[in-house]
């Protein structure tokens, strides 16, 4: 949808962390068809069928790109018959109903501040109420992660902060969808440009070859 080489996202925290392994969601290994039934299955054992669907509110931030995978989502729940009516706003007033936990169901983002993965799971702790969206709790999820500020080994660290992000996958606190890139747009004639993670490119470390003709 967005045609710039984003992965689909099966848990929190993205690729390239020290030492850690990514959690996944259950429904990770299983075919289409699999996911399909599963998700009507859900949807009948809570009440809900094609004489009574699933309705709920849908609140996106009105960037052209929200709405293009919005649009695409609301196709697929469509499909196990859920109906999203999207509610677009502005990105502030969008962020402002999230902080303030008025919303059914929303779109979010984050990038994070440093290359951790507490820095994702902090969102879904008890002690952050204005990142914590949906107001998740689970004594499970604050003891792992409290454990893990206390942890000096690295692996041993890594360790704890998957399980706590299992923990937050398997309790549906939310749904990933595809984990960000960086757009650069880099002349062949600018050395020394490496990509990573964190996308940060020290000038010290580029030069300009103007012998390298461009088209």
């Amino acid at each position: 949808m967005t045609r710039a080489g984003e992965q689909p996202a099966y848990g929190l925290i993205p690729p390239g962390m020290p030492h850690y392994r990514s959690a996944e969601m259950t429904f990770r290994r299983q075919g289409m068809v699999q996911r399909l039934a599963h998700a009507r299955t859900l949807l009948a054992d809570a009440g809900y069928g094609p004489n009574n669907p699933l309705n709920f509110d849908y609140n996106i931030a009105g960037t052209t790109e929200t709405r293009i995978i919005s649009v695409a989502l609301q196709a697929m729940w469509s499909t196990i018959g859920a109906k999203a009516h999207m509610v677009p706003s502005d990105s502030q007033i969008h962020y402002n109903l999230l902080r303030k936990h008025d919303f059914q169901a929303a779109w979010a983002g984050w990038i994070a501040d440093y290359r951790d993965p507490k820095n994702y799971l902090m969102l879904c702790q008890k002690s952050a109420p204005d990142l914590n969206n949906g107001e998740y709790y689970s004594p499970t999820f604050e003891t792992l992660v409290d454990r893990s500020d206390h942890e000096r080994d690295p692996v041993a660290r890594a360790n704890l902060l998957r399980d706590a992000e299992q923990t937050l996958l398997d309790d549906v606190a939310l749904v990933p969808v595809f984990f960000g890139v960086t757009r650069n747009l880099v002349s062949p004639q600018v050395k020394g440009w490496k990509d990573n993670n964190v996308n940060v490119h020290r000038t010290r470390y580029l030069s300009l070859d103007r012998s390298i003709r461009t088209v």
